[in-house]
């Protein structure tokens, strides 16, 4: 990727702060994007990142040239029955009392979704031999989990 460019990874460690919500994670990658000065940029959002992209792209969409999203964990194919539920159930009061979702529950949620990958990411993970590859490897751990 470096042949083609400057790269920048911008990655979301936990907060401390309870209250930072998707919208700071994507207003930071703005302000990065900002603070660069660059145009043209080749967005690539991974997982959860993928998402936060696809919020960057339809905030700036100026800025990005492309937008490239691996594994992204939602299925925008069947956005329309989410609005058509959203509409007819009235889940605004509902969503806006509910508290802040803290991101370890967001990632076990990801997890629940697909359990053999989880399974497959695991066995690869114990099959590494080397302590760098298994600190490359399995790395979510910092994302996933408060430190201690």
């Amino acid at each position: 990727m470096r042949s083609y460019g400057e790269v920048y990874l911008i990655d979301w460690l936990e907060i401390e702060e309870p209250k930072y919500l998707l919208d700071d994670y994507v207003y930071k990658i703005i302000e990065v994007i900002d603070s660069l000065k660059i145009k043209d940029i080749n967005l690539i959002g991974h997982c959860i990142g993928g998402n936060l992209a696809i919020a960057t792209n339809v905030l700036m969409p100026k800025f990005i040239k492309t937008l490239t999203l691996l594994t992204c964990p939602w299925d925008f194919s069947h956005f329309f029955y989410i609005r058509m539920l959203h509409r007819y159930l009235k889940l605004d009061s509902g969503i806006e009392n509910l508290p802040i979702i803290p991101k370890v529950h967001i990632q076990i949620l990801f997890f629940l979704l697909f359990p053999d990958y989880f399974n497959a990411k695991l066995k690869k993970f114990f099959s590494i031999t080397s302590d760098k590859e298994q600190e490359l490897a399995f790395r979510y751990r910092e994302l996933a989990y408060v430190r201690e």
